[in-house]
């Protein structure tokens, strides 16, 4: 019997898994698992116990091995939990249970129960009310209603649609049911939508009010039907079944709701009729051309009541406004945007919702705000000319309240024009920014000047305003003084037909003035600087900062009156602008001391480079530093023009100071040539070359090279090349850093070109009489024949050979190695001879014959040659 009763469980579960599984690729492993959970269903003694086997068991006994793409065991154990759970959903959970506490799918013989035929049961037990019912869930769904209905108890929902033809939408109610609830949907809109039931239509009278669409589902085929009934069956089974198998009931519904949606999003146009005022037509008929291929549901039937409804709300609404300039409809969620688009483009944050909303109601002229062209400002302000001057009208003339609940109103409109509050609002912002009314709310009043306000404010509080009251008339008086103080004609704002005129020329002269303090606070703040130190000290400083941001604080508060209607706010009296001239001054002030650092500063700025040039002993210095030292109180005195001409005077003079200086230093280009001569000058090459002989003044020879090579060519240099620079821009002379001039321009090149004549004459006359002293000539011997003979040759002549040899140097230095120099420098000489004291005969004579025997001190005294150096 127990194999008998598990053989017909499996038969049913495999027929189940042969005609519904789902997954085909898995079907052949589905049936394996079937059949090894009947067998192991076998071994349990008792085969109503809950052990079966586990996803791993499965995977390792029956050596599943599948073409899965990743070959893993746990993948395989996966793919192995994905199968069962189709198994159990295949087969609705009959005979096939999951023991949770262990993880063991096992075949469960009792669990006999066949979900899809107890749905079916139940689908036929239901009436048409239930259907309705489903129906109308189904459509909440198509409709996006919201879960929580409008009116407790009533499958009410409040609603908008559009306004064709004025792109904003208007309120009402979507009904699921017939007009007899209508009472019940409070307090009264726009329009009432009514989806009636299909299946069991109630009674009532069509009454073919304007404000009423009717919406019925005509007609239907048996699938959508069946899949309504079978949809109820499994709701109503949900209901009632056990937490354990209200999952599956739940998964049947969605199955079953998702083939009902879409069959309505398929055939909605095919199906539904739509009655208006009595008159019945085809929904297609109503919508063809008009709806988007892709439009919801929703938007079908949005579309066909607002062509239905639309000439209603015109009639109704007559001269309301039209919102064409915006993309999307305006809509009771983003009009509090638009309105704060409207309110900010007024402050001058200007976007495209902004303009759109002013546009559509009257308020722009392009892109000048005009409230004389709209029909409804207008009539706000025709209200207050009959109220007379000085009156107000209070908020309730303006708003009336069209409907109550618990103290709240809930729909207000303006008595004319059945405008909302929100739209209320721009209207009257308008009207304050061109000046015709004053906005007055609690503890708060609106007027042109400070309009910005209202950005800052909830639309709610825009809304529930106290009243509105006539705007004053100009201060003339103080508008005059104000443009005597910018040096305007006052006749500008005097004349009406000139005001705009004159506040954009105000304005102008206001934002000129702006720019001065600014740059004049700034240097002020820096303290004015000049070189290293300030023309201001700490205590003018301070007053002169304190003047200018108070100053700079009126300037600012001039900016927001931009339009006539803002001047009548303006707060200042004549005293109070006269005041003001005080800034004025201190802002010349400081032109002036501007003006003359900036006219003075490169020439300060020259001079001081230049007095790094000079000598710092030189005249000229102590001119420039006499000036510099009283330069910043002569400043303060307002004697720019006489610093600027002293400055440029000693400029001149530096100039010419240093013309003649570097004339003075350097060689001209005849001058040059003459040193290139020299430098090439046989005698020099000979000097040098006898330089290395030990008895020969070496010195001497430097001492003239370096004068030689000292002295630098430049003929190039002009006065206008120091007009920029200090420095020759051709050999960079720096008098300060030059050597001691050496070089007599009187003279010239000649006086150098003797000096080395003498030179060389001293030295030849040198080595004649060394040579010829009898010691050195003992050591002619020495020599070989052919050096002797240019040796005696030199002694006889008196002249030397050319050219000179390095054998012949040689030569000398072989026969002069016995003779020792001392040397004495000129330095020294004139110390030991007093330096310029008195002396008698004696005394310098012992004074020179200690220095001879200080510097001959261990030489042989008839070797000793001594010569003088500088």
């Amino acid at each position: 019997p127990n194999v008998r009763e598990v053989i017909e469980k499996v038969n049913i579960l495999k027929d189940k898994i042969t005609h519904g599984f789902t997954k085909k690729f898995y079907k052949p492993l589905a049936l394996r698992i079937i059949d090894a959970l009947a067998v192991h269903r076998l071994t349990t003694g008792d085969i109503f116990v809950p052990i079966g086997l586990t996803p791993e068991e499965l995977r390792d006994t029956l050596c599943l091995h599948l073409p899965l793409p990743e070959p893993n065991a746990d993948f395989l154990k996966t793919t192995i939990e994905s199968v069962l759970k189709e198994i159990i959903k295949t087969v609705s959970g009959q005979f096939i249970s999951l023991n949770p506490e262990n993880n063991q799918y096992y075949l469960d013989i009792k669990k006999d129960i066949d979900f899809d035929a107890l749905i079916v049961q139940r689908a036929e037990s239901l009436d048409d009310n239930y259907l309705d019912r489903y129906y109308f869930e189904i459509l909440a769904q198509l409709m996006e209603c919201p879960n929580v209905t409008y009116v407790p108890g009533f499958k009410i929902w409040w609603h908008e649609i559009v306004w064709l033809g004025h792109k904003i939408t208007r309120q009402g109610y979507l009904f699921f049911g017939a007009p007899n609830e209508r009472s019940t949907a409070q307090p009264p809109r726009d329009f009432y939508l009514y989806f009636l039931q299909p299946f069991a239509p109630p009674v009532f009278t069509d009454e073919k009010r304007p404000d009423e669409v009717f919406f019925m589902l005509k007609q239907y085929n048996e699938e959508f039907l069946s899949n309504l009934r079978l949809y109820a069956g499994a709701r109503e089974m949900f209901i009632t079944a056990t937490r354990h198998n209200k999952p599956i009931y739940a998964e049947k519904a969605e199955n079953y709701l998702k083939k009902l949606t879409r069959w309505l999003r398929e055939n909605i146009l095919t199906t539904y009729e739509v009655v208006y005022k009595g008159i019945s037509k085809p929904l297609l008929e109503l919508v063809r051309g008009k709806i988007p291929p892709q439009a919801t549901l929703k938007e079908i039937i949005n579309t066909a009541a607002s062509i239905c409804l639309s000439p209603y709300f015109e009639e109704r609404y007559p001269e309301y406004p039209k919102f064409s300039y915006f993309k999307s409809p305006v809509t009771t969620e983003n009009v509090p945007v638009y309105v704060q688009d409207a309110l900010k483009w007024l402050t001058g944050i200007k976007t495209k919702n902004g303009s759109a909303m002013l546009s559509a109601l009257e308020l722009l002229d392009g892109e000048k705000v005009a409230p004389e062209n709209s029909r409804y400002a207008r009539w706000v302000k025709e209200l207050l000319a009959e109220k007379g001057q000085g009156r107000v009208i209070n908020r309730s003339e303006l708003v009336e309240t069209l409907y109550t609940s618990q103290g709240i109103a809930d729909i207000e409109r303006t008595p004319k024009y059945q405008l909302e509050p929100e739209l209320l609002v721009v209207i009257l912002a308008a009207l304050v920014f061109s000046g015709d009314i004053i906005w007055v709310f609690p503890g708060q009043r609106i007027d042109a000047s400070n309009l910005h306000i209202l950005s800052k404010m909830s639309l709610s509080d825009l809304k529930n305003f106290k009243h509105i009251e006539p705007p004053k008339e100009l201060p003339l008086n103080a508008l005059k003084a104000l443009f005597e103080f910018l040096n305007l004609p006052p006749g500008l704002i005097v004349n009406k037909a000139t005001q705009e005129e004159g506040i954009r020329q105000m304005q102008k002269e206001v934002n000129n003035l702006l720019e001065k303090t600014l740059l004049a606070l700034q240097k002020v703040q820096a303290g004015i600087p000049c070189g290293e130190k300030k023309i201001l000290d700490v205590n003018t400083q301070q007053t002169y900062k304190t003047a200018l941001e108070n100053f700079k604080i009126f300037l600012e508060s001039l900016e927001r009156f931009d339009t006539p209607a803002k001047l009548r706010n303006f707060k200042y009296s004549v005293s109070e602008i006269a005041q003001q001239k005080e800034a004025l001054k201190i802002i010349k002030t400081v032109q002036i001391f501007s003006q003359t650092i900036d006219e003075i500063s490169p020439f300060l700025v020259y001079l001081n480079k230049a007095a790094q040039v000079l000598p710092r002993n030189h005249p000229w210095v102590d001119k420039l530093n006499s000036i510099q030292e009283k330069l910043y109180e002569r400043i303060r005195q307002n004697e720019g023009s006489i610093l600027k001409t002293e400055l440029k005077a000693l400029k001149e003079e530096y100039i010419n100071i240093y013309l003649k200086l570097h004339q003075k230093h350097r060689l001209t280009a005849s001058e040059d040539e003459k040193k290139k001569r020299l430098l090439k000058d046989k005698r020099l090459s000979v000097l040098r070359q006898l330089a290395n002989i030990p008895l020969l003044p070496r010195a001497q020879l430097a001492v003239f090279e370096d004068k030689l090579t000292t002295l630098k060519p430049c003929w190039q240099l002009t006065k206008a090349d120091l007009e920029g620079n200090v420095l020759c821009p051709h050999c960079h002379f720096h008098p300060a850093e030059e050597k001691e001039i050496i070089f007599n321009r009187s003279e010239g090149m000649d006086a150098l070109e003797d000096e080395l004549q003498t030179i060389y004459d001293e030295w030849t006359q040198t080595l004649l009489q060394s040579l010829n002293d009898p010691m050195v000539k003992g050591n002619l011997a020495l020599l070989k024949p052919e050096e002797r003979e240019k040796i005696e040759q030199f002694i006889q002549t008196g002249n030397l050979p050319e050219p000179i040899t390095n054998t012949f140097i040689k030569s000398l230095q072989q026969i002069l190695q016995g003779i020792e120099k001392a040397e004495i420098s000129l330095k020294r000489l004139k110390e030991t001879l007093g330096n310029g004291i008195p002396l008698t005969i004696d005394e310098v004579k012992e004074r020179f014959d200690k220095l001879l025997f200080e510097i001959t001190r261990g030489k042989d005294k008839n070797r000793v040659r001594v010569v003088v150096r500088e």
